[in-house]
């Protein structure tokens, strides 16, 4: 979709349409067909999942903070003509989720955060997160660009 600032917002929709909606984030290194395989479990569900700003199809916004994203959420939910909403974010998209929570809570029926990342500038942050994840989160720091292009899929 396009957005009022002449973004493009990519998402996909999964499983039952008329089903209960869950508008989910994904992780890094990823982008919105990241559940297709678990599409068929969907019974009951309806799956939206969005393209954060930079990954995938949507494009990238420059100067944007965390709390930009839950404007993205609700132009879409608009446009869906989706009312209220639950939201999750696997790994990466788990601090989206919250953003949501923050911002537009009274859209939403719940919140669900799936193995989440937490503040980076903690000391011992970055423990235990395998290599890639690590040169990826300073790349991002470093050359935000040559990480959005390995991210557009």
């Amino acid at each position: 979709m396009r957005l009022e600032d002449e973004r493009t917002l990519a998402y996909a929709e999964w499983g039952d349409g008329s089903g209960l909606p869950i508008f989910h984030y994904h992780g890094s290194s990823s982008s919105r067909p990241e559940h297709l395989l678990q599409a068929e479990v969907l019974d009951g569900v309806r799956l939206v999942t969005i393209d954060r700003p930079g990954h995938g199809l949507s494009d990238f916004q420059p100067e944007r903070t965390l709390l930009d994203w839950p404007e993205d959420v609700a132009a879409l939910a608009d446009k869906l003509e989706i009312d209220r909403f639950a939201v999750s974010g696997w790994s990466a998209g788990g601090p989206n989720a919250l953003a949501c929570a923050y911002r537009i809570p009274e859209r939403l029926t719940g919140v669900g955060l799936i193995s989440s990342v937490g503040p980076y500038d903690r000391p011992a942050a970055t423990a235990g997160m395998d290599r890639f994840n690590k040169v990826a989160l300073a790349m991002s720091r470093r050359v935000p660009w040559a990480v959005n292009r390995r991210l557009r899929r």
